[in-house]
């Protein structure tokens, strides 16, 4: 039917049917951005529809890879800690506003396999919030991947924290429970944000989630990208790298630019720690890019806060 009304030029009829078959079958990718697509000519899509539809394209690989007008480099990192001045650390950056990096080289081929020992038998099918329920489901629209939480001070995880902290220039002292994911063929993680809602009871013990820390434990044959939909940005995943960006504007309030999904993987599958990196604690150490803020140019300088 969707097909019949798009041939006689009936849009309104044709995203009718588009919408029930698509709602019938979520896992039907082309079908929904079909839906989503029509939707936009009627005016009838709202923000997340568009950016899920951005997610597509860009894990289809339709756009080349964006690269904003900006200054962008690569240098080596030495000044964030006492240690990176004897050991810099490879610093790429992929986008200024909002600002996300990428480190090279900053977990070893030892660092993955013992990360990988402590998680094993902890792996769970991964679960999320549905909205309106604080209890955690299964939920396979929107998620399909394995999940395990590992103690961030376990003797074994020591220089892990450390890294962390060298590279981000942030503290650990109220983060969370570091976060091991495996995607096997055919893992994905829809469109979502890693900053939590405001009115959550929890975010006065320790804040937001300012900042993400997610490392590559592997490299993935085909498909499991991160993609950052309203940037245009795909970041595929290589083994020992590290990317990094921050969730919270210098004002405190959420960015909404960094909205992200997982690709679905293709060939292979896919390894990745997450360490959300809570605001409480960071006052005197926290870098703020001016850059960061609301369609504002900078010449890029930096301030303490």
């Amino acid at each position: 039917m969707y097909n019949s009304h798009l041939f006689l030029n009936d849009t309104e009829q044709a995203y009718t049917f588009a919408e029930l078959y698509s709602n019938a079958d979520s896992f039907d990718i082309p079908s929904n951005d079909v839906t989503i697509s029509l939707g936009e000519q009627l005016g009838k899509v709202i923000d997340l529809h568009h950016i899920i539809l951005e997610s597509n394209k860009l894990c289809r690989g339709d756009y080349k890879q964006f690269l904003p007008a900006q200054n962008l480099r690569c240098r080596y990192n030495h000044e964030n800690s006492a240690f990176l001045k004897i050991a810099p650390v490879k610093e790429e950056e992929l986008y200024d506003h909002p600002k996300i990096l990428l480190y090279h080289n900053v977990v070893y081929e030892s660092e993955i396999n013992t990360i990988k020992s402590v998680s094993a038998d902890e792996l769970k099918t991964s679960t999320g919030y549905m909205s309106g329920n604080k209890t955690p489901v299964t939920a396979f629209l929107y998620r399909m991947s394995q999940t395990a939480f590992v103690n961030n001070e376990l003797p074994e995880l020591s220089f892990f924290s450390r890294r962390i902290e060298d590279i981000s220039d942030l503290a650990l002292k109220h983060c969370e429970t570091l976060q091991v994911v495996n995607y096997a063929p055919g893992g994905f993680y829809r469109v979502h944000t890693d900053y939590l809602p405001p009115h959550e009871d929890y975010l006065g013990k320790s804040g937001n989630r300012i900042a993400t820390v997610l490392f590559y434990l592997n490299d993935v044959p085909l498909g499991g990208e991160t993609v950052f939909p309203r940037l245009k940005l795909s970041v595929s995943p290589e083994k020992g790298s590290a990317l990094i960006w921050h969730n919270m504007l210098p004002d405190g309030s959420v960015n909404l630019l960094t909205h992200h999904s997982a690709c679905p993987v293709i060939i292979g599958e896919k390894w990745i720690i997450t360490q959300w990196i809570r605001a409480k604690g960071q006052k005197c150490l926290r870098r703020v890019y001016a850059s960061w803020k609301h369609d504002t140019s900078s010449d890029g300088s930096t301030e303490d806060q």
